[in-house]
């Protein structure tokens, strides 16, 4: 029996199964419980058919989706209905929709939202409501060019409600309603495409942008105008771009392996590089009168920054993957490269070899290429697993009973030669390869945890096991990239300090020591939700502060002055040395050092260095990020297609593109900022993000903050006056609040309490000035009124403090969940 569609589901429950279907009328559809069952170990669980289901459909069926939290599934068939059916009931379909007039060859349940997805074979779109069982939308093949063969595959994009459908071309369908085409006219766009790069000129006051389209604009600083704008290709994404070090040339690298060098001040191309490959370049650096560029065919690419040299080298070694960033430090003549397999090579400008390698899947210490006597060069190799030391019966011993590899690893390669994560433990290579993980690692115990669950199934059919290969090679594979390289200028290298921050997978960033004896310091979550990735960070000249940004659009400053510095990282040292304990639980946890097994004294940090502050400064990814400290502003391009101006208080400036420019006089001071909100980030901001961007609260809450302050204090007074008492009395008790209000206002404001005779309260959207002088002024209210006022003001701050204390406790919670 030939199944057309096979289909793995786990619902929020546990609930496991497979559904599959066929175009025969015996046996189309059939489902299968497989839920593991809470007897035995992991180890010991094997798959089982707990439950099973067979249905007998007319025609068969061509495609198929479940929904395992609505335990629904839905097929379509040759008879042109989508029909919806429960698991367990194989007589009669629950619902059947009618509408297409062609065979149904792909259906899709959207259970969140209600709805269901089907394609016909003309190419009809229909979407279905799943509470009422009605077609809510209707997208005719003739309408769209979707290609001249059926549609082979559908997918549906969560976040963005993104529907792409494959015949020979590609097809996006993107939601639109009113409200949506309305927000887009009142969006600003800097570019009409997202926004690979953004680089600050500070020669020339200059902020300069690239796009997917390949045009570049240059933009003044102070006013946001458009100065310059060109095209560096025709219909060629922008992937890389960068200043010489005179910051007089750019040289921009483009998605087809290409890369030039420009006058950005009129758009001359200067210099065109020849190309090495068709691939994209992901990354170039200038350093000693040389242009280093690297991307997707692996290699590091030197050229002469001379108008009559052309030629051009590749490094001796490469990854075993696509390249993804390169980073320079200046001081030492240190390069490093980061690829998509998860290894970060340290390289000598000098000899253009590889210092150190450095790969948080296989150990938290450097591993260290040896070389074979044709490079030259000989690196002392470290015993692992299998490999014992001569004459030492306890040193076997315990290598023989050693489950964990050793540190500090070394790989012997022929010359032109490369490794990658995947080749680790390959035999062809005579490698002498030791790892160190220790199990409280965040990213060990998610690969653990991803490896138990795939132990706990066996797979008998073929279909099982080609599903359990490509799940296994997913998890592999996955989250091992590194998104962001950057080295820090100004610290000194050695084995205690961190120069070398790297972001990578479950939104962590790394901190390396790329020395010999050093290794991985510490790390920290850097996002809202471990499924987002940083992927811009900058840091100033100082190396003081660290510029975020994220695939949700988050942009965060991080005062790293004392992060994984030499003294922090040394007392730690010294701590774990004192308090170091001899436990058989953990001996495991040993490495190989200077001929015998010790176990190692340094844990990594795992605490966030202070965060200065938060915000949402985008809806989509923030792609770059320049961080201008000198200036005191930071600018941010996203994949929204803008490029944001802020200050390095998180206050919001512009938007380059806009039609209302600015005007910055440096040095910038706070109370000559704007004070203003993307329209965008109002309708999905944070509180804590509004704040910020607008530099504390709105005017109206500091009207409310003082009307609760005063209702306070009078009402309470007012229930302790005598109402027969002459009107003296209670001028003078009054007085006497005024006073300590106006005295509680000077000490936090550091005036004197002698300037001010007056205070102003606010009562149905109108200002009063209370005074405390003997005359009455016009604008004071008398006493009576003042009384009622309070009386009306006491129920509605009433609901306004519920209101805000229920909201406090709700962030507190939130805080401690966190």
């Amino acid at each position: 029996m030939k199944h057309f569609n096979v289909m793995y589901a786990i619902s929020m429950q546990g609930l496991e199964c497979f559904v599959s279907c066929s175009v025969t009328d015996d046996k189309s559809l059939n489902f299968f419980d497989i839920t593991p069952k809470v007897a035995g170990t992991i180890q010991e669980q094997h798959i089982s058919i707990n439950r099973s289901s067979t249905f007998r459909i007319r025609k068969g069926v061509l495609c198929l989706d479940y929904d395992p939290d609505w335990n629904l599934i839905v097929t379509g068939s040759r008879d042109c209905d989508v029909k919806m059916w429960n698991p367990f009931v194989v007589d009669k379909s629950s619902a059947v929709l009618k509408g297409h007039r062609f065979a149904v060859i792909q259906v899709q349940v959207r259970g969140g939202d209600h709805q269901i997805i089907s394609v016909s074979k003309d190419k009809n779109i229909r979407v279905w409501d799943l509470r009422d069982y009605s077609c809510k939308q209707n997208i005719h093949g003739r309408n769209v060019n979707l290609g001249l063969l059926d549609v082979s595959a559908m997918y549906f994009n969560k976040r963005h409600k993104d529907l792409i459908l494959a015949t020979n071309l590609i097809g996006v369908f993107r939601p639109r309603n009113p409200s949506v085409s309305l927000y887009k006219r009142q969006k600003i766009k800097t570019h009409n495409k997202p926004i690979s790069s953004v680089l600050y000129n500070p020669i020339f006051e200059q902020i300069v942008t690239g796009s997917d389209d390949a045009t570049i604009c240059i933009w003044d600083l102070k006013t946001g105008i458009k100065l310059m704008q060109f095209c560096a290709e025709v219909d060629v994404e922008i992937t890389a771009m960068a200043f010489d070090p005179t910051n007089r040339r750019l040289a921009t690298g483009l998605h087809n392996g290409s890369i030039a060098l420009w006058n950005f001040n009129n758009g001359a191309c200067l210099r065109r590089l020849k190309k090495t490959s068709n691939l994209e370049i992901t990354s170039i650096v200038f350093c000693k009168s040389r242009i280093f560029s690297a991307g997707w065919d692996k290699n590091i690419t030197v050229y002469n920054d001379s108008y009559d040299d052309e030629s051009f080298r590749k490094f001796r070694r490469s990854h075993g993957d696509d390249v993804i960033n390169l980073a320079h430090r200046k001081r030492d003549s240190v390069f490093a490269s980061a690829s998509y397999d998860g290894d970060i090579f340290v390289w000598s400008l000098d000899t253009e070899d590889v210092l150190v390698v450095l790969n948080m899947n296989e150990s938290i210490l450097p591993i260290h290429f040896g070389t074979n006597s044709s490079l030259g060069t000989k690196l002392d190799t470290y015993p692992t697993k299998g490999e014992i030391p001569h004459n030492n019966s306890e040193v076997k011993k315990k290598a023989n009973a050693w489950t964990s590899s050793s540190v500090s690893p070394t790989i012997n390669l022929p010359k032109g030669e490369h490794i990658s994560s995947e080749e680790t433990h390959n035999k062809k290579y005579s490698t002498n390869i030791g790892l160190w993980l220790p199990d409280y690692l965040p990213w060990v115990k998610e690969r653990k945890f991803c490896d138990d669950s795939d132990s706990s199934k066996e797979y008998n059919d073929d279909a099982s096991d080609l599903f359990a290969k490509q799940k296994k090679h997913n998890n592999t594979h996955a989250n091992k990239a590194i998104n962001k390289l950057h080295l820090l200028q100004e610290r000194q290298s050695d084995q205690n300090t961190a120069v070398l921050l790297a972001a990578v997978s479950l939104g962590l960033v790394v901190a390396w020591s790329i020395h010999q004896k050093g290794g991985l310091l510490g790390y920290f979550d850097a996002t809202q939700d471990k499924n987002e990735a940083v992927l811009a960070m900058e840091s100033d000249d100082e190396s003081e502060l660290l510029m975020t940004g994220d695939s949700r659009g988050y942009i965060k400053m991080w005062d790293i002055t004392s992060y994984c510095d030499q003294r922090s990282v040394l007392q730690r040292r010294n701590f774990f040395e004192a308090n170091a304990t001899h436990d058989s639980q953990k001996s495991s946890e040993c490495c190989f050092v200077d001929g015998r097994f010790t176990r190692p004294t340094y844990i990594p940090f795992d605490q966030a260095p202070p965060l200065r502050w938060a915000i949402r400064g985008h809806i989509n990814a923030v792609t770059s990020i320049a961080f201008m400290k000198k200036k005191a502003l930071v600018a941010t391009a996203s994949t929204d297609c803008s490029v944001r101006l802020w200050s390095t208080l998180g206050r919001y400036i512009g938007t380059f593109g806009q039609k209302s420019l600015w005007r910055l006089q440096f040095p910038i001071k706070e109370k000559h900022l704007p004070v203003a909100i993307p329209e965008d980030i109002r309708r999905v901001g944070s509180p804590t993000s509004l704040r910020v961007i607008k530099g504390g609260c709105h005017a109206q809450w500091k009207q409310i903050k003082n009307a609760v302050n005063f209702v306070g204090k009078a009402g309470a007074f007012f229930h302790t006056v005598n109402p027969l008492k002459p009107k003296e009395e209670i001028k003078e008790r009054f007085s006497e609040v005024n006073k300590i209000l106006l005295q509680e206002i000077s000490v936090k404001n550091r005036t004197s309490t002698s300037r001010k005779n007056s205070l102003t309260v606010w009562l149905d959207d109108s200002p009063h000035s209370i005074s405390t002088a003997t005359e009455p002024h016009e604008k004071s209210i008398n006493f009576c009124r003042l009384k009622e006022h309070i009386v009306i003001w006491q129920k509605k701050v009433s609901k306004v403090l519920f209101w805000a204390k229920s909201t406090t406790s709700q962030r507190k919670g939130t805080k401690k969940h966190k």
